[in-house]
């Protein structure tokens, strides 16, 4: 059988011969064959075209079902987190506040109390105490009337008080609960369902007894719901007495008052609400976020990196980025207050620094310098594993860092090193602007992946490397980075499909421009810009909660990301204003993420709720709703405060 053709059309050759052959000589011409007829070939879904077919389907479908998946999940979350707010109406006022402190304190002297008209509208209260270290005691009472049900917590308290009041240190605090809700269903309450943390106490009562941690509690020690009942079925948390509801788990929507140089201090999560800050507050804050640094740098010269300071736990993970980012940060904050201690912690933290470099000669022979992070691991065998690993972002910020040192001590061993760590910058730099983001290290292959930031991290590096050292090459290879990022790196087919919100690249052209003023970087840095504060929550229906405003999405803002967008929109700010740009709406929304961004910072009014008060003091907190800290959350806060600071006070 002959073999069927799979080309789409098909001719019978055999016709094809006899329609083109030429008659012999002498003889009779044949009768004309008739016109060829070409027959297309029946389509067939053969098995690998089905399965092909199938393939892209699923293919399809699977990718759409991420994204439904991922955005269903985050309108899910929010949605959730936008029903936990109780909406209470203040029971007090800042003189009747004032009055009930006043009266738990007499108390637990075991002094009368002073007269006071009665507080309805709660369900009972409770007092605790603190002390130099932290949290001490707290008992509760079940009644209507907050008077005397502070008054009966203090009774309770005033045994284990002692001394209470002899020392500055002594504090208290109210916590007023106002409502009785179920906690089911628990899971969708964790979530925010009627409920979220620190605003709300939980109470579990079983008949014989009934335990309850206060908003303060839940939200300092970070206990999710499930959590904390299982702790309260332990009989852990405060021990209330009186008249319980009946069995069950419960969320009560709190107000609280502490304490802090004989004035009350209405709470909010653990917290304090503020007003926007005008420059002079900007500026005593970030001293303080300076200050905690200084306390938490350890003996090596490192820093405690990451913790949970409701817990008064750090880890011992490291960064190498982040510790010279936070070196950086308070030499930035030296140059702006004069304080020795911030140097004196920046020059530690450069010590360990300057022990993290390797040099090597380029192809011409020119040293190159470049830090190198290690990360020792026990096999099962019970070897030991070093891998390392060369980041560009770890070299720019390493020369970031190397020229705040030189703006505050020039010297040559620097200036030196400087040029070394530059030089390793520019050759990781490819002919078309873009970078290198891994260099290989002790023969292994770098690693093929990339970081939206390294470059942004080399650029400032170099830029500002610039400042101390203008050898012209640096300014070229600045000019042909920033070229790539803003019209190739993110672009296909002559359309920007990405804009990175990327905070280092912002401040890198802000100072590029400042050299090289050019149309292109303003309106780019403005791109940024506009999508940075795009994402503020400042408009009413993005506000869930007071201690949103201002901050940025996703929910719930976080102070690390509020940090560095506030370093890109300041920077952004300082270019448009160079050029003569409206700059009038952007200073407004600097103000209202500088609120945010002090709102996370631990201040002395609401420190002593902390168990290590000392040490949390001017720690800023992830969110509004988590205690976790790490050292960039302060650097990047402080580095955008300096320059809030700057803008505001014009």
């Amino acid at each position: 059988m002959a073999r069927k053709s799979r080309r789409p059309l098909a001719v019978n050759p055999d016709a094809a011969s006899t329609a083109t052959a030429s008659p012999a000589p002498g003889s009779t011409a044949a009768p004309q064959s008739p016109p060829l007829r070409v027959r297309r070939a029946p389509s067939r879904w053969t098995s690998r075209r089905i399965a092909t077919w199938i393939l892209a389907i699923v293919g399809v479908l699977s990718a759409l079902g991420l994204v439904i998946h991922s955005v269903g999940n985050e309108v899910w979350t929010m949605f959730l987190d936008s029903q936990g707010n109780p909406h209470l109406t203040p029971l007090l006022s800042n003189d009747a506040a004032a009055q009930l402190l006043q009266t738990a304190r007499a108390t637990l002297r075991g002094e009368p109390a002073p007269a006071g008209a009665p507080a309805n509208g709660v369900i009972g209260a409770v007092v605790a105490t603190y002390g130099e270290h932290g949290p001490r005691e707290a008992a509760g009472c079940f009644g209507d009337d907050a008077r005397k049900a502070v008054i009966c917590a203090a009774e309770k308290l005033r045994k284990g008080a002692g001394e209470f009041g002899a020392s500055p240190a002594d504090k208290v605090s109210l916590h007023l609960l106002r409502s009785l809700r179920s906690a089911k269903p628990v899971s969708l309450r964790d979530k925010g369902w009627g409920y979220s943390r620190g605003l709300y106490s939980v109470l579990l009562v079983d008949g014989e007894s009934a335990h309850l941690f206060t908003d303060v509690q839940m939200h300092v020690l970070g206990l999710h719901l499930p959590h904390a009942l299982a702790e309260l079925d332990e009989k852990r948390g405060v021990r209330m007495s009186g008249e319980a509801p009946k069995d069950g788990a419960y969320v009560l929507p709190t107000e609280s008052w502490t304490e802090y140089e004989g004035q009350p201090v209405a709470l909010y999560r653990a917290s304090t609400i503020m007003p926007p800050p005008d420059a002079k507050t900007i500026m005593e804050y970030t001293a303080l976020a300076g200050d905690y640094l200084t306390r938490i740098q350890k003996d090596d010269d490192t820093w405690l990196y990451e913790g949970d300071i409701g817990r008064d736990h750090y880890g011992k993970t490291y960064n190498l980025l982040r510790h010279a980012g936070t070196v950086y940060a308070l030499y930035e904050l030296f140059e702006a207050t004069g304080a020795p201690r911030y140097r004196e912690a920046a020059d530690k933290g450069w010590t360990w620094l300057l022990d993290q470099l390797e040099r090597e000669n380029d192809v011409s022979g020119r040293e190159c310098a470049f830090p190198v992070e290690r990360h020792t691991v026990t096999l099962a065998s019970g070897k030991k594993h070093t891998s390392y690993t060369v980041k560009l972002g770890g070299a720019g910020l390493t020369l970031v860092a190397l020229s705040e040192r030189l703006k505050v001590a020039p010297n040559e061993p620097d200036l030196e090193l400087g040029k070394a760590v530059a030089r390793h910058i520019l050759r990781s730099q490819n002919p078309d602007g873009s970078f290198q983001h891994y260099w290989a290290y002790k023969t292994k292959k770098a690693k093929e992946r990339r970081s939206e930031y390294y470059p942004g991290e080399a650029m400032l590096g170099l830029i500002r490397f610039y400042q101390i050292d203008p050898d012209p090459t640096y300014l070229e290879a600045m000019e042909r980075a920033a070229h790539y990022a803003i019209h190739e790196r993110w672009e296909i087919l002559g359309y920007q499909f990405y804009v990175p919100l990327d905070a280092w690249f912002s401040v890198a052209l802000n100072e590029l421009d400042k050299v090289q003023p050019r149309k292109d970087y303003v309106d780019y840095c403005l791109l940024l810009t506009d999508m940075e504060i795009n994402d503020q929550m400042n408009r009413k229906w993005e506000i869930f909660y007071p201690d949103y405003d201002g901050g940025y999405w996703p929910y719930p803002p976080s102070a690390g990301a509020a940090g560095s967008r506030g370093e890109g929109v300041t920077a952004c700010y300082e270019a448009a204003h160079r050029a003569g740009r409206d700059v009038t709406a952007l200073k407004k929304h600097i103000r209202e993420a500088a609120r945010f961004q002090l709102e996370r910072l631990v201040r002395p009014e609401f420190a002593h709720l902390y168990p290590n008060p000392q040490r949390a003091l001017g720690a800023i907190r992830g969110t509004p709703v988590a205690n976790s800290v790490r050292i960039d959350n302060n650097q990047h806060n402080i580095s955008s405060l300096l320059v809030e600071a700057k803008i505001l006070s014009e």
